[in-house]
């Protein structure tokens, strides 16, 4: 596969953006505003805040394979995955799994917390079989309604690159046959569900995880 630094430094970005290696050597996105972002793999500390998405995944303290179908910048893949968790994280987008890849090439080498693949979501749920089904899907897709959470410029940035997720009740009704337990929905709290029939919610300061049951 193309080596990320190759494939980040020759991507055309949006008119007025730029990227740039800091002092670490990791890349940095500049926007056309002045806004700087890079990733920043939270600490296990971050999980003490988290509460409400370690319940949601069903985490009691045993190992669970996640497949995160909507990865973005990855945090939540990396946060699960210091549970101890088996996790595998699937990025459409070109430039995001590539800027996510060259955070974690710099940070751990060969040797990465989760799986990160390059690839259509849908797509890989319809190829599982049912022998390799994960424990958990995880789905956080991005909303056209979302306007506070975008006052965060992470999201902000992801957004002109991924734009809303499309397909987003497709991927949940696939996630549903293809999961071995549950299906968590990740959604701010100013967003509609994608369902009504979840098992359960966890609410966080402005973020709801939402629990389905898997259909199997």
């Amino acid at each position: 596969m193309l080596k990320s630094s190759v494939f980040l430094e020759n991507f055309t970005l949006p008119e007025g953006w730029s990227l740039k290696l800091d002092s670490k050597k990791a890349y940095k996105i500049q926007t056309s505003e002045g806004l700087n972002f890079s990733i920043d793999f939270p600490s296990k500390k971050k999980l003490i805040s988290k509460q409400a998405l370690v319940k949601a995944i069903g985490f009691k303290n045993q190992s669970l394979s996640v497949l995160d179908i909507t990865a973005g910048w990855a945090k939540d893949s990396f946060l699960i995955s210091q549970l101890g968790c088996k996790v595998r994280a699937i990025e459409s987008h070109p430039f995001v799994f590539h800027f996510v890849k060259s955070q974690l090439e710099l940070e751990f080498k060969g040797s990465f917390p989760f799986e990160l693949i390059l690839g259509d979501s849908l797509n890989y749920l319809k190829s599982l079989k049912e022998d390799s089904y994960p424990d958990v899907i995880f789905i956080d897709p991005m909303f056209q309604g979302r306007k506070k959470s975008l006052s965060q410029k992470s999201l902000r940035i992801l957004k002109e690159f991924v734009g809303e997720t499309q397909n987003k009740q497709t991927l949940f009704n696939h996630a549903l046959l293809k999961a071995q337990k549950r299906v968590v929905v990740k959604r701010h709290k100013l967003d509609k569900p994608l369902s009504q029939n979840f098992i359960s919610s966890f609410k966080g300061h402005s973020i709801c995880y939402d629990v389905f049951q898997a259909k199997i």
